[in-house]
């Protein structure tokens, strides 16, 4: 009988059989811990089928815009005058959202702004009425209307100018995330050239700040024009050739507070009185 050194007399054999035997007691606990460990998961993945869906991220009335992905049958919208193909999303708000379009007819590249049918009080049907009163005064800042309907039980829909990014998100892109010196001074211009013309109009924005303006685009040679948007909160103070209007005697805050000026903050009416009185720090603000 062969003796390990050290063993103390216990033959090869009889070790060998008492490691075999807790090498398959190992491997059997660990198989069944690897079993126990899929079970888990079986029941874990069983359980998350029965959870209810998490809510959609989606907006309740985004059943009634329209659809462009590839998932989904596009959306070809047609107004009386022409035919029109969504072919992006270019952003999204509260009530409606922002579309590239294509216009059948020449293939011009437009923007379409959608709003649902159920909003109570229609924006977009106002800002309609304000683009169609501005088309008369020429001003390189103004988006043109170019077409409008509405798209039965569904949403309403206006097609204008299609402009490039916005002030703010073009602010972000810089090395230092605000723009120069020259490049605030060259926009700014631009901008009160723009509020100027809207003032000459007789209407007031009421909702001045850098994503409510845009430059244009390369590919339509306006890359270096500002133009002002959205003109759902705007107000008519005159009328072409006519006295301004009497200020109402109770009127609630309109636009954002973080740019409103501190005349809107103390309560003021929005109007000319209330822009700010030291443009230098307001441009500061607005642009740097």
């Amino acid at each position: 009988m062969n003796v390990e050194p050290g063993s103390k007399g216990v033959p090869d054999n009889i070790t060998t059989s008492k490691l075999a035997k807790k090498a398959a007691v190992v491997v059997e606990v660990k198989e069944k811990e690897k079993e126990k460990e899929k079970e888990k998961e079986k029941g874990a993945d069983d359980r998350e089928k029965l959870k209810p869906k998490a809510p959609s991220k989606q907006k309740p009335q985004d059943k009634d815009m329209p659809r462009w992905n590839q998932k989904e049958k596009e959306d070809r919208i047609q107004s009386v005058k022409e035919y029109y193909q969504i072919t992006g999303e270019l952003g999204q708000g509260s009530f409606g959202a922002v579309y590239a379009v294509t216009r059948r007819s020449d293939k011009q590249h437009l923007a379409m702004k959608v709003e649902s049918v159920n909003v109570k009080k229609s924006m977009l049907a106002h800002e309609a009425e304000v683009l169609l009163s501005l088309s008369v005064v020429k001003s390189a800042h103004f988006v043109i209307l170019y077409d409008k309907g509405s798209v039965e039980n569904r949403f309403l829909f206006l097609v204008q100018t299609l402009v490039g990014i916005n002030l703010w998100d073009l602010r972000t892109r810089m090395p230092e995330k605000r723009y120069t010196l020259a490049a605030t001074l060259r926009i700014a211009e631009q901008t009160l050239a723009g509020l100027a013309d809207m003032h000459r109009a007789g209407f007031l924005h009421r909702d001045i700040k850098p994503p409510n303006f845009a430059i244009g685009r390369a590919e339509d040679n306006t890359l270096h024009t500002v133009y002002i948007l959205d003109f759902g909160l705007c107000r008519r103070i005159a009328r072409k050739g006519s006295d301004l209007r009497m200020p109402r005697k109770e009127c609630g805050f309109r636009g954002t507070t973080r740019y409103a000026s501190l005349a809107a903050h103390d309560g003021a009416k929005a109007l000319r009185s209330a822009v700010p009185q030291t443009p230098p720090t307001f441009l500061a603000f607005f642009f740097l």
